[in-house]
């Protein structure tokens, strides 16, 4: 049974989320904030963190790059995302932008580093949209599985 993962020489991003669980499948809830002590991170770690960023940044925001992002975020705060039914298919949109944004990354080594199979997303699947109307919150329980095989379960607090 594989404990550790061997991560020299390998591409690091600065953690902006924390709460992420890893390296070892299983559900985590990231936690979307910018930390006094930001730690590198690789592998599982780094991967949702770029999907998740995707999902939740607003269309239009990133002036480097144009055209990133997704409309979810802005259709559940506004209240556009009315129901469940809804919430699918502008999350359906936002990851397939998301993943084809990371495909084409993944294809150039000079934006994230040569490609290694558990940085690398071959599905990511919505299984789960918790509704709090008390607290007029929506988090979004997202499967996503790795080129390696492996499968992370984590949620997306969308507020």
């Amino acid at each position: 049974m594989k404990t550790t993962t061997d991560y020299t020489g390998r591409q690091v991003d600065l953690c902006f989320m924390s709460g992420v669980s890893g390296p070892a499948p299983g559900t985590s809830q990231p936690q979307l904030s910018i930390t006094s002590d930001p730690k590198r991170v690789s592998g599982i770690q780094k991967l949702i963190q770029r999907y998740a960023n995707l999902l939740v940044t607003k269309l239009g925001s990133v002036q480097f790059s144009e055209g990133t992002g997704s409309l979810l975020c802005e259709s559940i705060q506004s209240g556009k995302a009315s129901n469940s039914a809804y919430i699918e298919h502008v999350f359906a949109v936002a990851s397939a932008d998301a993943l084809a944004v990371m495909a084409a990354d993944d294809s150039d080594s000079d934006v994230y580093g040569a490609s290694v199979d558990d940085e690398i997303i071959e599905s990511a699947d919505l299984t789960d949209i918790i509704i709090d109307y008390a607290s007029a919150a929506v988090s979004l329980e997202v499967s996503i599985t790795t080129a390696a095989g492996d499968t992370y379960d984590f949620i997306v607090p969308v507020k």
